[in-house]
């Protein structure tokens, strides 16, 4: 070491020293100025590292405090030995604030596990030091403590490069920590007579000091803005998704309304054909019971002395109300059963002529008395059908048409060829009363009967079953009225190989039914 003597005068003296006690108590002040702001940040947001930053900002006022001799300044210390042990506890206590900040600062638990233990453990020991420079045993610790601090922010700033790789927005502390490095490197070669002590260097370091807190605090506050962000966009997409979630849930309870309400509909229905049918097996069953029971009571009574033909003529009437009986049943069973087997079908290729033939024959022979005739536009028309469901269907049509026709009109049975030869129509007509406006949109619904032919025996089953039937098939019934009077009642149905489906159909006999025909092949 060198001492340079030199002669001044008070007053210059004076002044220049207030200039430098008045700059760094600027510097001192804005430092404690900027850790309280830190320590009530730290504690609103809350974020541990505003709190960390507070308490490095102290320890680095404490350590100009005593690097300029301002308590020794300011006349609170009188002795040259307490100052100077101030200063070298300030050093040690600044380093270990150093160490704990950084740990903070880089997030060294999870970017950097190893490194985290290490600072844990130099944090300690410089702990220890602050022990033994209030001693006044930093003469013996003051190289190790340096040579550590020069290790310490070397590394740091390799730390705070590799950590710039994977978040950008670390810059701000590898700035820190690189002015932070400089600065000390320039203040050890100043003591150690490298750099001159000029007023230059002298502010230079307190400038950059300035310069890395400031930086620091810009990287802590990038870090808040960029948690916010985060936490905003986060916060955005679960509000998408709970968005999402109610509009699923919105859609499903929508959903579950509109089949609450078609379930209503259907038991409302339901209920509706369940009156309808209790009110027509009632009214259509009272009748026959009474005639059964009237015609009983007149066989039984000894009194009348009724003659052979008499009681012939009652047992008929017996007859035909127990057949009529039997064939409200057998309609009311025919249906259920549709109901069964309308899933299990076995369609097969059918002659429609040859059926027709059969049908006719078999209602002309019966209850018809010839009234029916057959004419056939289309002879070799072949159907893919259930032989079963389509004879229900054409004896309900057949039916149908002798019932509300009058007793000596005759019925007509037609057949022709629809849309391009693709399907065949089977239309039963009448010389009957026909259908009333009103009536046409309903003589298909279930149980359904007419107010002008209710005296007229039937359950309204009829038409609905030929409706059902046709559609099982593919095809479709219409009802109208004729122009000259009297009903029309049409059924279409596709011929075979123009349908879609062939049930349980023989291809064989399919094919050889087909052979010859000029359209679906």
């Amino acid at each position: 070491m060198s001492l340079i003597g030199g002669v001044s005068s008070l007053r210059e003296l004076a002044g220049a020293q207030q200039k430098i006690t008045f700059g760094s108590a600027a510097v001192i002040g804005m430092v404690l100025l900027l850790a309280s702001v830190s320590l009530l940040m730290g504690i609103a947001v809350p974020d541990r590292r505003f709190i960390a930053y507070a308490g490095y900002l102290s320890t680095l006022g404490l350590l100009f405090a005593a690097a300029e001799n301002l308590p020794i300044a300011l006349g609170l210390l009188e002795s040259p030995v307490v100052a100077v042990r101030l200063h070298s506890f300030s050093v040690c206590l600044h380093t270990a604030a150093a160490f704990a900040f950084a740990r903070s600062m880089l997030d060294m638990g999870r970017q950097f596990p190893r490194m985290d233990l290490v600072f844990k453990a130099l944090t300690v020991v410089c702990g220890v030091a602050c022990v033994a420079a209030a001693a006044g045993g930093y003469r013996y610790i003051g190289l190790p403590l340096n040579l550590l601090w020069v290790a310490f922010s070397v590394c740091v700033v390799s730390l705070c490069a590799v950590l710039v790789r994977r978040k950008v927005e670390a810059w701000p502390s590898l700035v820190g920590y690189s002015v932070y490095l400089a600065i000390g490197v320039q203040h050890f070669a100043k003591n150690l007579q490298w750099l001159p002590y000029t007023t230059a260097t002298q502010y230079s370091y307190a400038i950059g000091a300035i310069i890395h807190i400031l930086a620091f605090f810009f990287a802590l506050g990038w870090r808040v803005r960029h948690r916010e962000r985060r936490a905003l966009a986060l916060s955005l997409r679960h509000g998408e998704r709970l968005e999402q979630r109610v509009n699923e849930r919105t859609e499903d309870l929508r959903q579950e309304i509109d089949q609450h309400h078609q379930t209503h509909n259907q038991l409302a229905m339901a209920m509706r054909e369940q009156r309808a049918m209790l009110a027509m097996v009632s009214h259509e069953f009272r009748t026959p019971l009474g005639t059964i029971g009237g015609a009983a009571q007149i066989l039984s009574e000894e009194r009348l002395g009724l003659a052979r033909e008499d009681v012939k003529r009652e047992a008929e009437k017996i007859a035909r109300t127990v057949l009529r009986m039997s064939d409200l049943m057998d309609t009311l069973l025919a249906d259920q059963w549709l109901e069964a087997s309308s899933e299990a079908m076995s369609r097969h290729p059918i002659r429609l002529a040859e059926l027709l033939h059969e049908k006719v024959d078999e209602h002309n022979e019966g209850n018809a008395h010839d009234r029916i005739d057959l004419k056939l536009e289309a002879l070799d028309v072949v159907v893919l059908a259930d032989e079963t469901l389509l004879h229900i269907a054409l004896d309900n049509l057949l039916t149908n048409a002798l019932k509300y026709a009058p007793a000596t009109s005759r019925v007509e049975v037609r057949t022709r060829l629809a849309d391009v030869g693709t399907r065949v129509d089977i239309q039963v007509l009448d010389t009957g009363l026909g259908f009333r406006p009103q009536d046409l949109p309903h003589v298909f619904d279930r149980f359904y009967r007419a107010e002008g032919v209710r005296r007229v025996p039937g359950i309204g089953l009829g038409l609905h079953m030929v409706q059902r039937i046709a559609g099982l098939h593919g095809g479709n019934v219409v009802a109208a009225n004729r122009r000259e009077g009297g009903a029309i009642v049409t059924m279409t149905l596709p011929r075979a190989g123009c349908a879609k489906g062939g049930g349980n159909s023989d291809p064989v006999l399919a094919a050889s039914v087909l052979k010859g025909q000029g359209l679906c092949r």
